[in-house]
Parts: C-alpha cells; structure tokens; sequence
C-alpha cells in the first residue's frame, strides 16, 4: 500500500531557505507563483508538520514571508520543504510508540 496524505492539510507553503534546528524562524514561499497565502492557512497556537510526520512546532507569529514559532524548530528544514496543517501520515505511522512497530521474520530456505 502506498500512503498518501491528505490534500485538505498539505498547503502551498513551502521552505524558501534551510532553517536550522532550533531555530525559531522559517523563510517561507507561498507555493508557485504565490498562490497561498501562509496568514489565511495557519493561525497563532497552530502546529506546523512535514511530510514525514515530524511536528515542527507550535506558531506565535505568521507574516507572508515567515512563520515564527514559539521555541526552537525541532529538525532542520531544507530549502523547498512543504507545511502542513496537521500530521499527513495515518495514525499508526503518526508515532514511534512499540506498539505501532510490526517484527518481521525471514527463514531462508536452501534448495
């Protein structure tokens, strides 16, 4: 099966430069020729995601350059690098808890 997110929370705002980890702010473009815009998408208090599920953090400010966050970002975000509005990945993906992990077991068997 292949997973993909939903296209409700995957926005048109993406990275415009690396932002480092701990960072508090990201540069951002408001998708091909500017066809988003970060203000109507996200709001104060709201947590920003990547596509592979890590939550970024949690923002104080939006302008249509920046999106500001309340402490330090918690990965480094490379340039170019879509936001989303909630996590994409379905709920047993969401975390790294144990019970979330399935084992699997190979036997090699010779002819």
């Amino acid at each position: 099966k292949l997973f993909l997110p939903h296209s409700d929370i995957r926005t048109n705002v993406f990275s415009s430069s690396l932002a480092d980890e701990s960072s508090t702010t990201i540069d951002i473009d408001n998708g091909s020729g500017g066809n988003s815009d970060a203000t109507s998408i996200f709001s104060v208090g709201d947590k920003v995601y990547l596509g592979n599920g890590c939550t970024l953090g949690v923002l104080s400010n939006i302008t249509a350059t920046q999106l500001t966050f309340e402490s330090g970002i918690s990965i480094s975000v490379p340039d170019n690098v879509r936001m989303y509005k909630e996590n994409p990945l379905p709920k047993v993906f969401a975390s790294d808890v144990s019970t979330n992990k399935i084992i699997m077991e190979f036997v090699f068997i010779s002819r």
